[in-house]
């Protein structure tokens, strides 16, 4: 037997032999976003907030992953789980492998980028100033930030466009804008809330493609929040459908949208959940 068969030989077997708790830390670190018995409730302070009950789901290294439901399903509030900015009531979140409850939130948000529903832009600021916030804030050098920002606007396809401001942008472009900021960070994550909500169809296929475009260009995984089938069905890999703060569907894209299709045929809504 060569050497090199015997080294993976004896590494299997002593993969086997780990104690249980050390083997399923390993398999967590598989996923980038791994979230076990995940529960949250409003109902003390916002009786009319939706919650989320038992949430579980992972979400592989690299893949672009949807996340579709209608408005008021938890879609929201499942997001902000993701991101941090709403903590859990009860269970477990892994983000690359790692316990979120103990990591200190700087380390987090370095590590991810989010693009909010009506991409919230300064409007004081021109288009290189707005990409530039995140490294500005810092206190990265100016020639980092120049470079940076330089190859997000040719990359992202609005390099035209960096002297402007947001009020001369059509949505299309704020939306790329938006895209760019925060992808200045380098993330490992980029979610994406309602991309598409308020763009015309011809815009809509033109972000899909540039997201597209991105993710085989680098090593990012993208989560995509939204309610329209032909975006989700488009763009990402696997599907979570989730319905009164529950995952009641997830598996590859395509599977779950038909079955979405041929459960509502009757409300003549084959473009989005509402």
């Amino acid at each position: 037997m060569a050497y090199s068969n015997i080294c993976l030989f004896y590494i299997y077997y002593d993969v086997l032999d780990m104690p249980e708790h050390v083997f399923f830390n390993a398999k967590e670190w598989l996923s980038m976003i791994h979230l076990k018995s995940i529960n949250k409730s409003f109902e003390k302070k916002k009786p009319s907030s939706f919650s989320l009950t038992n949430i579980n789901l992972k979400i592989h290294e690299d893949s672009v992953f949807g996340i579709i439901g209608r408005s008021g399903a938890g879609k929201t509030t499942l997001l902000n789980v993701m991101t941090k900015h709403v903590l859990p009531d009860s269970g477990e979140y892994y983000f690359s492998g790692q316990p979120v409850r103990k990591m200190p939130k700087q380390i987090f948000f370095r590590q991810i980028g989010i693009v909010y529903q009506g991409y919230p832009l300064l409007m004081q600021k021109n288009v290189f100033d707005n990409i530039a916030l995140p490294l500005v804030i810092r206190h990265n050098s100016h020639r980092f930030i120049n470079e940076t920002v330089n190859h997000l606007l040719r990359t992202i396809g609005i390099d035209e466009l960096k002297n402007h401001y947001p009020s001369e942008l059509s949505g299309g472009q704020k939306q790329r804008v938006a895209i760019a900021r925060a992808l200045a960070g380098n993330p490992k994550v980029l979610f994406l809330d309602e991309p598409t909500s308020a763009l015309d169809t011809f815009t809509t296929m033109e972000l899909v493609t540039l997201l597209k475009k991105l993710h085989q260009q680098g090593d990012l995984t993208i989560v995509v929040i939204s309610h329209d089938l032909n975006v989700i069905d488009a763009l990402c890999d696997r599907t979570a459908l989730i319905e009164n703060g529950k995952i009641v569907a997830c598996g590859e894209t395509h599977a779950i949208t038909k079955e979405i299709t041929q459960s509502f045929p009757k409300e003549g809504d084959t473009d989005g959940l509402r």
